[in-house]
């Protein structure tokens, strides 16, 4: 009887150890964590891409309108520009879904992977994985291939798998299931941005810049001629509008190649992030795909504030 009493003890203390292991390491938290936190940095910029080329499409077009012969064929060029202008920005749209996505998972991901993770998060992650299934609805009517509908709920129950009386493991269990089930979301949202600002944005913004060019620098040669010789305040304005224009194009395509290389980054982090996960193992720091990401995803904020969107008011 007393063997079987031992080996019983035995089992119990094997199966409590067992039950206080947690399915990740920290440094593989800390790692999640870290891919989290950048994401949600990141998600705020593509959208940036699109609504500065809107507004430097704008310029082209009202610098084309100064040139046309006479008043007619004026605000007809500003009707162009005004109905191209809000294209434009419907054409965000299609990344601000991406970017919705990306940021509920981006929020998801490191409120679960934070040590100070609490256990009452029933009813603001009930919501935010509707919040979550809804956003990917609209997303899978405009982009192909479709996400899985119940995506979203099914990730925010994972949190749930925590329950009332928090435990590490059922954090880091609740962690690890959470990252391998969304690879397929951040996957496909990441290559959707990556696709709109490739070839066709760059073409977009390379035409329109040398039109935009061409255009400003028949303005300018065109006041200069016609004013007096010497320093005129018009000759500063001209110049200074040219030279501001040359660095806003600059940006702007400078911000959409940074902005594409991040998110080819985030694929590739998120992907070495779940093979990283599959094991129970240490990591020694931040995983050199996350280092990439965080080092593509910095200068994006430099750049981005270089920018001068066009002034509601000029004058020469």
């Amino acid at each position: 009887m007393l063997p079987f009493i031992r080996s019983g003890l035995w089992c119990l203390s094997l199966c409590l150890v067992l039950s206080g292991c947690a399915v990740l390491t920290d440094s593989q938290v800390k790692n999640i964590n870290a891919f989290a936190t950048t994401t949600k940095a990141y998600s705020a910029f593509p959208s940036a891409v699109v609504k500065q080329y809107a507004d430097l499409h704008r310029r082209v077009e009202l610098l084309d309108a100064t040139g046309q012969p006479d008043t007619a064929l004026v605000f007809s060029q500003l009707e162009r520009a005004r109905a191209t202008y809000n294209s434009n920005i419907d054409m965000a749209g299609k990344f601000d879904l991406s970017l919705q996505l990306l940021q509920q998972y981006g929020s998801l991901l490191a409120q679960l992977s934070s040590p100070d993770f609490v256990s009452d998060l029933s009813g603001p992650t009930t919501d935010l994985g509707g919040n979550l299934d809804h956003v990917i609805a609209l997303y899978n009517k405009k982009v192909h291939p479709a996400l899985p509908v119940s995506l979203g709920s099914d990730l925010s129950k994972l949190i749930l798998l925590a329950g009332e009386k928090l435990t590490k493991r059922k954090q880091t269990k609740a962690l690890k299931q959470f990252v391998l089930a969304a690879d397929t979301l951040v996957q496909a949202t990441a290559k959707n941005l990556a696709d709109a600002l490739d070839v066709g944005m760059q073409q977009l913004l390379s035409i329109d810049r040398d039109r935009w060019t061409r255009d400003a620098r028949s303005m300018i040669a065109s006041e200069m001629n016609g004013a007096p010789r010497g320093m005129t305040l018009r000759k500063y304005q001209g110049l200074q509008f040219y030279y501001d224009g040359v660095s806003d194009w600059q940006s702007a395509e400078d911000l959409r190649s940074q902005v594409m290389k991040a998110a080819a980054s985030l694929a590739q982090a998120h992907a070495a992030l779940v093979k990283a996960v599959r094991e129970k193992k240490d990591l020694a720091g931040v995983i050199d795909e996350t280092k990439q990401l965080i080092t593509d995803v910095q200068p994006l904020g430099p750049i981005l504030s270089k920018y001068i969107p066009l002034p509601k008011t000029f004058s020469l």
